[in-house]
């Protein structure tokens, strides 16, 4: 019976060649053996003539047998006659009893032989005759991108079996990519399927770097030649969609090869946060195009590798692929996270214009699609930003990085903005910006507010928006704006005036008064200087050998104050550190202060010979003058600020009195050397400062606050018994 199905099967092929005569002798010469051998080769028929290619050797001396045969039809034609009559009605007979054969590709095979790869099973010898192709000797075109793919890469299309199975059938095609803008064209392709699969394999251009790739990758593509399609892109989309489409199509054996790409391109897009609901089919993008679709496909190109070698890129696109390929999502959540970052880093980095420089440099179309939106959306809603300028998020919004992503910088802020270049975008809030966000608008001119973030900073609302405060409106805790220009503002003791930005002291709406002195009732003028209230002239009391007057003249007393020694000028002989008791005036117990009485305690706000309400000052209580005065009097120095008008010898040396201290440059003497002069009039004006702790009333160690032609600072008594003037300021608790 095998015998006889050989038979019929080279009858049926020469039928429907019409190309060769078959006798019956030659058909008869094939045995069983020869008959599985022609059906395990891998034959080749074309629709108009049948090729059998027969490679072993008892194949082809059955043909020469059959030549032999065929030359001696003319001596005998009665028997050839009479031969073919018996071969014609056994092969009548075979024919009825060829049943259920298979199309797939080139061959013909009967039922129950060797199916091989690459082959064509038809029904009966008829059907050789009919094999139509869906794709004849046409050309499949293209062009294959991550970015464009250089020249010389290969380009394959593999014919897949047009079942939900996917599977290759063994015919192939190969190309070559022709010039560096990634574009191919497969020629002479023929198709029994209309699927087909597509890889492309090459060095790219990279957009980044404007430069090739240093090694190859290697992307694909699937799609239905159906129809009217002869295009096909390979594309970092179509590389990612294989194996959703792939898996869905198992998974749903009624699903096209449509719906399944269209699914997988639209949940692959969905994790770029990418609305793919109006795209074509992913072997349609093109990073050259310049609709939305084409803009999404080129930010993916851009977001994806960052910055990875190729074959990085190859190990991150095939753990991507893998992942979504059950249920369409990526669950690789540090990965996503960096993506994100990488986004934020091209976008923030200033890095987009330089890819569409890149692109552009290429040569290969005169623009390039808007990515940029793709790529600020992409990293703005993964950090939950939402849309900048909306309703709900309007310009000016500033928000946290949301809990959950691992970032060094706890304390980043993003800030919805509206450039003239890019229109509303986020970007990373400054300091004044993360430090006032979300204050809204419902602030004074000037007003200010502490840092969010920052507590230690200080904001003006300036003009609707927020600006740092410059550190004279940081003392006064108050703006100086334009729509304050010329007003004047009282703080502590002080009064200023908001002057070109800036708060100037104004002495004539400052704070002054007067204090009268316990000991003779003398009067005294005091003035405001920031957040201290100072007596504006020297103290004049002198009553003993331990109050004096410069040169001994009372007038000097009167005009400029009297000279007194460390002890008088604390009111103490002594201090007992083992008292708690402090009392002015004097008195006779040892605990009680007064003028050669005694020990007292050291107080913090020690009254010594200053009136009642005031004390004597500290280093650090003239440190903050100094400090106050420099922060107010622009380019001046501290001294000349504090330094009276007139009484100083040197032109130079006289100072403006801004502040209202009036220092007089008085002079002093020491008593230790006979009264002697150590400095004359107009030359220094000096000032006792309280005694630090652990410095003995008559240490050579007390020291004294002085102004002289060029400089305000502290110095040390040169000998013990130096006779300088007191300047009292007012108790805190007083003020």
């Amino acid at each position: 019976m095998k015998k006889m199905h050989k038979n019929l099967f080279l009858a049926a092929v020469c039928s429907s060649a019409m190309l060769m005569a078959c006798s019956g002798d030659s058909a008869t010469n094939y045995t069983t053996s020869d008959s599985d051998k022609i059906a395990e080769q891998d034959s080749v028929f074309s629709r108009d003539s049948v090729d059998v290619k027969v490679k072993d050797k008892d194949s082809a001396k059955d043909k020469t047998s059959t030549k032999e045969k065929d030359s001696t039809k003319d001596k005998d034609s009665a028997k050839d006659k009479d031969s073919a009559k018996d071969k014609d009605s056994e092969k009548n007979k075979d024919t009825e009893k060829v049943k259920d054969t298979v199309v797939v590709k080139d061959t013909v095979v009967l039922k129950d032989s060797v199916k091989t790869k690459d082959t064509v099973f038809v029904k009966d010898s008829a059907d050789a005759e009919k094999t139509e192709f869906v794709i004849e000797n046409a050309a499949i075109t293209g062009v294959s991108q991550k970015g464009p793919f250089a020249k010389g890469s290969s380009v394959t299309a593999f014919e897949l079996d047009g079942s939900n199975e996917l599977k290759q059938t063994g015919r192939s095609f190969n190309g070559t990519i022709s010039s560096d803008d990634g574009s191919f064209k497969i020629k002479n392709v023929s198709l029994v399927s209309s699927y087909v699969h597509l890889t492309a394999t090459g060095t790219f251009r990279d957009e980044m770097t404007g430069k090739k790739s240093d090694k190859n990758i290697t992307l694909r593509a699937l799609s239905d030649l159906d129809g009217d399609r002869t295009n096909v892109n390979v594309n970092l989309i179509t590389h990612l969609e294989y194996d959703r489409v792939a898996n869905l199509l198992d998974e749903n054996p009624k699903m096209t090869l449509a719906k399944a790409k269209e699914q997988a391109e639209k949940e692959i897009f969905a994790m770029f946060y990418i609305d793919a609901d109006e795209f074509g089919y992913s072997e349609d993008l093109d990073i050259f195009g310049t609709d939305k679709a084409n803009a999404a496909l080129l930010a993916v190109s851009v977001i994806l590798p960052t910055g990875l070698s190729s074959s990085e890129i190859m190990e991150r696109l095939t753990a991507l692929s893998e992942d979504m390929a059950e249920d369409g999502t990526w669950d690789d959540k540090k990965t996503l996270d960096s993506l994100a970052f990488w986004a934020q880093e091209i976008d923030l980095g200033g890095k987009m214009p330089t890819i569409r420089k890149n692109v552009l440099s290429w040569k290969i179309s005169g623009d390039v699609p808007d990515f940029e939106k793709c790529v600020r959306h992409f990293w703005s809603t993964y950090f939950g930003l939402d849309d900048c300028g909306s309703i709900d998020v309007p310009v000016g919004t500033v928000k946290n990085m949301p809990k959950g992503v691992a970032v060094k910088d706890k304390e980043v802020r993003y800030t919805c903005v509206d450039s003239a270049s890019v229109g509303k975008v986020w970007r990373i809030a400054d300091d004044i910006e993360k430090d006032t966000a979300n204050l809204g608008r419902d602030f004074e001119e000037g007003e200010t507010h502490k840092g969010i973030v920052n507590k230690d900073s200080l904001y003006v609302f300036d003009d609707g928006a927020f600006r740092p405060a410059g550190d004279r409106e940081k003392y006064l805790n108050k703006g100086c704006t334009e729509a304050i220009e010329g007003k004047t503002f009282k703080h502590e003791h002080s009064a200023y005036t908001c002057t070109n930005g800036l708060w100037e002291f104004d002495l004539a709406n400052s704070e002054k008064g007067t204090v009268k002195d316990g000991f003779d009732d003398h009067v005294y003028n005091t003035v405001g200087i920031g957040g201290q209230v100072w007596m504006a002239e020297n103290v004049k009391y002198y009553l003993n050998n331990r109050f004096y007057c410069f040169e001994r003249d009372a007038e000097n007393c009167e005009g400029f104050g009297a000279t007194f020694e460390i002890a008088a000028f604390h009111d103490a002989v002594e201090f007992d550190p083992n008292s708690n008791e402090y009392r002015n005036p004097t008195g006779d117990n040892v605990n009680y202060c007064g003028v050669m009485n005694g020990k007292c305690i050291l107080q913090e706000e020690h009254q010594g010979i200053c009136p009642v309400g005031f004390h004597i000052p500290s280093a650090a209580e003239f440190e903050e003058l100094m400090d106050y005065v420099d922060l107010f009097n622009g380019d001046e120095d501290v001294a000349t600020s504090l330094k009276s008008k007139n009484g100083w010898i040197e032109k130079d040396a006289a100072g403006t009195d801004r502040f209202g201290f009036h220092a007089y440059p008085a002079g002093y003497e020491n008593t230790y050397s006979n009264r002697k002069t150590v400095a004359d009039m107009g030359v220094e004006s000096t000032f006792w400062i309280k005694l630090d702790k652990n410095v003995g009333i008559n240490s050579p160690n007390a020291r004294y606050f002085s102004l002289d032609a060029t400089s305000a600072s502290f110095k040390k008594q040169s000998l013990a018994g130096d006779l300088h003037y007191a300047r009292c300021l007012k108790n805190k608790n007083s003020i």
